[in-house]
């Protein structure tokens, strides 16, 4: 589900359905995205833009453990927190590629132009970035394409359904 010459695989412990993936605990999430980190740090790929990963689902589906097991995946050792209440945050990153990975949260926000203020369209100008976007149809007009978008559903209290697409 990557951009050229970027593949993931995928442990035992992590059930695929085609483009969909079975997470059965937030470890799980963070196990999944760990991976997809851990591929994209040693990825070439030839952006003319930042690579996006947008988030879709449901309050409490999983989004920022998603956003945190990418960090780790690809090589950030800090904390990772939701960026609600400051709406983006950067995590510097040294990959063969990515310089940056900015985790940015549209739940608050009323319209683009409050990201728009915070530099938003040249964090995804810039190749070397990796953003991570929650809640990506607030702001659907500002995003580079193609991008991957990876959409949350509850299925039970601890299990989630991630569909995977590009």
């Amino acid at each position: 589900f990557l951009p050229a010459k970027a593949r993931v695989c995928y442990s035992k412990n992590i059930p695929m359905l085609s483009n969909k993936v079975i997470s059965k605990s937030p470890i799980v999430t963070r196990d999944i995205a760990r991976l997809l980190g851990a591929e994209l740090k040693v990825a070439e790929l030839d952006n003319r833009h930042a690579l996006c990963i947008l988030l879709s689902g449901d309050l409490g589906a999983g989004k920022t453990a998603f956003a945190q097991g990418l960090a780790f995946g690809l090589g950030y050792r800090g904390r990772v927190h939701s960026p609600t209440f400051v709406l983006m945050k950067r995590y510097p990153i040294k990959t063969l590629y990515f310089k940056n990975l900015w985790h940015i949260d549209c739940y608050r926000i009323k319209s683009a132009q409050e990201l728009l203020t915070l530099d938003l369209k040249k964090i995804l100008e810039d190749p070397c970035n990796i953003v991570v976007i929650e809640w990506p149809e607030k702001i659907k007009k500002y995003i580079p394409q193609p991008a991957i978008r990876i959409s949350f559903k509850h299925h039970a209290p601890e299990i989630r359904i991630l569909t995977i697409s590009a």
